[in-house]
């Protein structure tokens, strides 16, 4: 926003709506929220000239020396957010720029240039997430409700283990829906003390832009309540893993009608209802799996939640992980879903950990450059996975996703897509960082092993 006279109308309406800080932010290199708090009274003039942020006080930016310019962050008036949980604060996004010229490692750019980049074949991104985290007790590092192991009842979707956590997620809840997200469920998943809160779909940018955000309500929230909230993907060796089911599909250019859908048509070879255009994307991002993975499962400990567990028999207690490179009907082993209530390409295997810029404008430019090339996804796998042996998973010649965050990082490396999304700078600034992070846990001393070999 340029107009001298719009930025002031702006900052006053902020003014009125009783801000006293405007908190202009980017993402780091994890996907959380980096930035300063500008006084109200100075926000027209960092509007008009930017705000300057130091190459090397944030992760993932890139390095700097101590005599090299700032980086300079133009806030973007039009996204601006009020923080229901800390009155008087508003945030917004900047666009980052170097010596004039957009800064290699701005990650809002990096997808937003692949949200122009479906505009431009006539395509509107839109997204829906869904999160799901623990409430973790403030003072140890236990799940809120620890006791309910020990419960004979399972706790997913149980009455009494929602209500028991209902002041915190009404809470949450109403300070999204104070925001127009539409909260439409809080449920309780399958991990004691784990949750999740679905709210409605919206265009990419802005969907990514709201949980970068929910994961520091949420936590807010929880804390105000005596908890804390937590997106790491599996924070107990004996509990379900947390994910963040990223489901997406292409509308037309005004927004009107989802170019998924092909409802009522009946197909071979696929999956009835779903379009060819959503063939074509899902197998987009089948092709480039293993590299999007090490976006959307970014640390050491996702990938003890992407971990297949089996059963001998029906009934007995298995893990619906999304670990096989394939597309089914609804198929929740899979990482590709298309789900029977909506009509979206639900990608399974992404965690709440991750940084959803990044992941998000890989996982669209797969996706565009399957309808772009007409690619083909075969037949849907409609085969229960929990029931399959190691053989029987080769015989249907279905891959697993990396098994561990230095394959996924390797897939990354070699992805000429994942080169041309990102940069050769970001790429390897990401891929350096992560090896750093398997560096350091290589090192560390775990539980386990003082169990087993001490």
């Amino acid at each position: 926003m340029t107009n001298a006279k719009d930025v002031e109308d702006q900052i006053q309406s902020l003014v009125g709506a009783g801000v006293a800080f405007l908190f202009a932010w980017l993402p780091d290199i994890t996907g959380r929220m980096k930035g300063k708090a500008i006084s109200i009274g100075a926000a027209a003039d960092a509007v008009r000239n930017g705000v300057a942020f130091q190459l090397d006080a944030i992760p993932g930016l890139g390095q700097m020396g101590p005599a090299e310019d700032d980086l300079v962050g133009s806030i973007d008036l039009a996204r601006v957010t009020m923080l229901p949980w800390q009155p008087g604060f508003a945030a917004a996004p900047v666009r980052l720029s170097r010596r004039g010229a957009v800064h290699a490692y701005d990650m809002r750019a990096v997808l937003q240039r692949q949200i122009d980049r479906a505009e431009a074949l006539g395509f509107s991104p839109m997204l829906g997430i869904e999160p799901e985290f623990y409430g973790l007790r403030a003072t140890a590092r236990k799940s809120m409700f620890d006791d309910d192991r020990t419960a004979q009842h399972g706790v997913n979707h149980d009455l009494d283990a929602i209500l028991r956590a209902a002041p915190m997620l009404r809470a949450m809840a109403d300070q999204m829906d104070s925001l127009g997200w539409g909260v439409t469920v809080l449920d309780h998943e399958f991990g004691r003390g784990q949750y999740e809160i679905t709210f409605d779909y919206c265009e990419m940018m802005e969907m990514i832009d709201r949980m970068t955000l929910f994961r520091h309500l949420a936590d807010a929230v929880a804390r105000d309540h005596g908890s804390r909230a937590t997106f790491m993907p599996k924070p107990f060796a004996d509990d379900a893993g947390s994910g963040a089911h990223m489901n997406i599909s292409l509308f037309d250019r005004d927004r009107r009608t989802n170019v998924f859908s092909a409802d009522g048509v009946a197909r071979t070879g696929g999956v009835s209802g779903f379009s060819d255009i959503a063939h074509q994307f899902t197998a987009g991002v089948l092709a480039h799996a293993d590299a999007i993975t090490a976006l959307a499962c970014p640390g050491v400990n996702s990938y003890k939640r992407l971990a297949p567990r089996r059963a001998a028999a029906p009934g007995q207690v298995t893990s619906w992980a999304p670990v096989y490179t394939a597309y089914g009907r609804n198929a929740r082993t899979l990482i590709c879903r298309f789900p029977s209530a909506r009509c979206c390409l639900e990608v399974r295997h992404p965690d709440p950990s991750c940084n959803f810029f990044l992941a998000g404008a890989l996982l669209l430019a797969a996706g565009l450059e399957g309808v772009e090339t007409k690619r083909d996804p075969g037949p849907p796998f409609d085969v229960d996975t929990r029931y399959l042996s190691d053989a029987d998973v080769a015989e249907h010649n279905i891959a697993r996703v990396p098994d561990n965050l230095g394959a996924a990082l390797d897939a990354l490396a070699r992805d000429p897509l994942a080169r041309e999304v990102l940069g050769s700078a970001l790429l390897g600034e990401y891929i350096q960082i992560k090896r750093a992070e398997m560096a350091r846990f290589s090192e560390y001393v775990t539980d386990w092993e003082l169990v087993q070999y001490l």
